[in-house]
């Protein structure tokens, strides 16, 4: 019986306990209230190689480039969302891979005027326009 009542004092005061601060949560996936959504044909197979896999302002000029250089050529695209317009790559023939991205240009150069010490070919891709910036 006292392992009873004990129990049940112990849930009492736990339930007792309050704290007046509320901390809010977002449970989602939309990106758009992250900021910048993009819509990118993205074709994995050719995923080293961001001049292959454009971003778009929407999604239906996402799919139709998708549709179309998926039906004329070999590539399989699809459209996915990304939150990002620049990404910079170790551009290196021997290691390319992506290092970081951002949707801000002002962000993206500082990365690659801090880290150019760091890796041997830095390659800054914007992916709405095709350019890159070495």
């Amino acid at each position: 019986m006292n392992k009873k009542i004990y129990y049940t004092l112990f849930l009492l005061f736990l339930g007792g306990c309050k704290t007046t601060e509320t901390i809010k949560t977002a449970e989602t996936n939309d990106m758009s209230e992250i900021g910048g959504i993009y819509y990118q044909a993205y074709d994995y197979k050719w995923r080293h190689d961001p001049g292959i896999n454009p971003a778009f302002d929407n999604k239906s000029e996402a799919e139709k480039y998708a549709i179309t250089y998926n039906h004329e050529s070999s590539h399989m695209y699809i459209v996915r969302m990304i939150n990002y317009r620049y990404e910079i790559r170790n551009a290196d023939p021997n290691n390319n891979e992506l290092i970081y991205t951002s949707n801000d240009f002002n962000d993206a150069v500082d990365f690659v005027d801090e880290y150019k010490a760091e890796f041997n070919d830095l390659v800054l891709y914007d992916l709405k326009t095709g350019r890159q910036y070495e």
